[in-house]
């Protein structure tokens, strides 16, 4: 008795996942640098299709404060905010974006 599975959909276009998984169960990825520089910073794409449903799609930014790994979670709206801001920069305003980055992690809390 064969049964009747929901067919896969396609790749999101942004997708650079080598796609082992069969079936509707997937995950797809893309990373994006490192950005050297102070912060060593990388974005990582990723979104899930379980059970034929697309969840919606997460972006990570990972990036060194002070030599240590910090991640943090955008959602797609703040991720095109980043971007305009990263993107207005030159490279001499992105070694200060870095320490502005490490001052407000620190001013949230997250550090000594």
């Amino acid at each position: 008795m064969q049964q009747n599975l929901p067919a896969a959909q396609p790749c999101p276009p942004w997708c650079r996942a080598d796609h082992t998984e069969h079936g509707s169960d997937r995950q797809h990825a893309a990373t994006i640098g490192p950005f050297s520089g102070p912060g060593q910073v990388t974005l990582r794409y990723l979104q899930a299709d379980k059970g034929g449903r697309r969840r919606p799609a997460l972006a990570r930014l990972n990036y060194l404060s002070d030599g240590e790994p910090r991640t943090m979670d955008l959602t797609p709206d703040d991720a095109y905010d980043w971007a305009n801001i990263i993107g207005g920069l030159d490279i001499r305003s992105c070694g200060e974006f870095a320490d502005a980055l490490t001052g407000l992690f620190r001013t949230l809390g997250g550090g000594q």
